[in-house]
């Protein structure tokens, strides 16, 4: 007999959004605050990703208990 459990599960990820084009100054406040809320987390590779869509530049994390 096999031994086997379900699960479902929500990931809920905080995004910012710039418009594209947009300045370095913008990608930089957005970077700010990235830091500010992630703290230690923020040095991880991997804490923050960077996707486009053409229309917008998207910086987005995982949302844990803590964040």
């Amino acid at each position: 007999m096999a031994s086997w459990t379900r699960r479902e599960r929500t990931i809920t990820h905080i995004e910012y959004a710039l418009p594209l084009p947009t300045n370095w100054a913008e990608v930089g406040k957005v970077y700010a605050s990235l830091n500010q809320e992630l703290g230690e987390r923020a040095e991880w590779d991997d804490a923050v990703e960077v996707t486009s869509d053409g229309a917008e530049l998207v910086f987005r994390y995982l949302k844990t208990e803590g964040t």
